[in-house]
Parts: structure tokens; sequence; C-alpha cells
């Protein structure tokens, strides 16, 4: 069986800043947190705000009002870009937490990549239902959206 798909999904610079904070802990062998990278460029003068429980779940994304909105969340993909150490690497939470070794000692400017679901993962309701309780329980939005898709 191939289970390789050739659907097209759509990927994006999502937010560029420097990376100023992760704030985690560990409960019951899980690690629950949260990125927070100060906007630059055509972000300057907002935050996003990436919920982590042991992967990205969703962002929020603070506008220069103060106004906090979601902005992505799963089962879109939320990746990493750094620049300036030894070239560009792509990077998970975990090896973030890994290459800053907490608290923060460096400062790095950080491409946030959104990469949309497929198609077949967001036509299913009780997954889609499932990552919206885990949002939700951990102060994320409650409803799936997109809004990376549109900004």
């Amino acid at each position: 069986m191939n289970n390789v798909s050739n659907e097209k999904r759509k990927t994006k610079e999502i937010f560029v800043g420097t990376l100023t904070a992760i704030e985690e802990e560990a409960i019951n062998g899980t690690d629950i947190g949260m990125l927070i990278i100060n906007g630059e460029d055509a972000y300057s003068g907002q935050t996003l705000k990436v919920a982590t429980e042991n992967e990205n779940l969703f962002a929020n994304i603070i506008d220069k009002e103060g106004v906090s909105k979601p902005y992505i969340m799963g089962p879109d993909s939320i990746c990493y870009l750094l620049d300036g150490i030894d070239g560009i690497k792509i990077l998970d939470v975990t090896a973030i937490n890994d290459l800053f070794n907490c608290p923060i000692s460096k400062s790095i400017k950080i491409y946030v990549i959104g990469i949309d679901a497929p198609q077949n993962v967001k036509n299913c309701p009780k997954l889609i239902e499932n990552w919206c309780e885990i949002n939700k329980s951990l102060g994320g939005p409650d409803t799936y959206t997109q809004a990376w898709l549109g900004a």
C-alpha cells in the first residue's frame, strides 16, 4: 500500500521575530508551556505566543493594540527556522528547548512557518473536535481556525 500523498499543501511564513521566552513545566511526563516571540520586520509591535504540549498545538497573535487572536492551530503544523546558528536550521519545540537551554541566553531571529494539514485530516470531525478540546484546556481556541492563511 502506498501512503504517500501528492496533495499540494499550503506552506508560508506566518511570523518573524526574536524568541524572548520559553515557559515550560513538566506535568506527569508531559512538557507543557509557551514560546513567546516578539515580532520584527512586517510583524514589528506584535507578539506570537505558541502553546506547546510536547509539540506545537496552537498560536495566538497579539496585535499592536494588545488584542490576542487565534492564529494557527493543529492539525496545521507550526515549524521554526532559525537564522544565525551555523546557517539556517529547521527545528521543532524540543530542539529549540535543547538549543536555547532555558533560560534564553542568545538573541536569534526566528521564522515561524505554517503548514496546512492534509485535507483528509481536516475532513475528520472527531479529530478536529479532539484538537479543539486540547487547545481549549490550555486557553486556546475552541474552534478550528486558519487565520494564518489569510494573513
